[in-house]
């Protein structure tokens, strides 16, 4: 890339060529790790901020798998599972990592990427699990089919969410499954770069204001 294009430009141009390398570190090189982070995480958060309902939550290979409390009527002895796949949440962490790779400003890259990975992105992934985990345990419970999901098709003793609060849960599965592995990683990097992105948004604007013309001196003569 030749110095007369502008960093902007440079960006982008990395950042095309980024992507799809990093998409592939992260499946040959990193998924199976980062699904056991975020499908341990999100199992940890589960036992304690939903004790009402998750009794137990393991991975295995990557697949978060909650054992609930709730047992169907017409077969009490069994307790429903909800099994979570947490690849579609991991997606946030190649972006993330195009992103930092394709900044022009080299400082600090390697730490901006470590920070960014474990301390922003690896939490919110996690959030995204948790997310989907309550609205899955709402749909047991309500048992009313919400946007493309339906019921497990069988009857639980809980009480069941009110109608704007499980409406909310179901905002919050589309949060985690559509929006937030694309905006998460975005925001992750505004964060870290908040000065080239100060520095991009400035680019497009003037800095100063145009230098007025100059005016012809008046002849003293031809003043009255």
């Amino acid at each position: 890339m030749g110095h007369g294009t502008s960093p902007l430009t440079r960006f982008v141009l990395r950042l095309l060529v980024g992507v799809p390398l990093c998409v592939l570190a992260w499946w040959f090189l990193a998924r199976d790790g980062l699904l056991a982070l975020v499908a341990g995480g999100g199992g940890w958060f589960a036992e304690r901020l939903m004790a009402e309902h998750v009794v137990l939550a393991d991975h295995i290979d990557g697949i978060l798998r909650i054992r609930t409390s709730l047992s169907p009527l017409h077969d009490p002895l069994n307790l429903a599972v909800i099994e979570v796949d947490p690849a579609r949440f991991t997606l946030a962490f190649p972006v993330f990592w195009a992103l930092i790779l394709a900044t022009p400003d080299a400082r600090q890259r390697l730490l901006r990427l470590v920070f960014g990975t474990f301390l922003l992105v690896l939490p919110l992934a996690i959030l995204m699990a948790l997310l989907f985990v309550q609205f899955n345990l709402a749909l047991i419970i309500n048992n009313q089919p919400m946007l493309t999901e339906r019921p497990p098709g069988f009857y639980v003793l809980a009480l069941p969410y009110p109608g704007w609060a499980y409406h909310l849960m179901g905002v919050g599965r589309q949060l985690g499954l559509l929006i937030m592995p694309v905006v998460v990683p975005v925001i992750a990097w505004g964060v870290l770069n908040h000065r080239f992105v100060q520095h991009m948004i400035g680019s497009g604007q003037a800095v100063e204001d145009p230098v007025p013309a100059a005016t012809e001196p008046v002849d003293e003569g031809d003043a009255p």
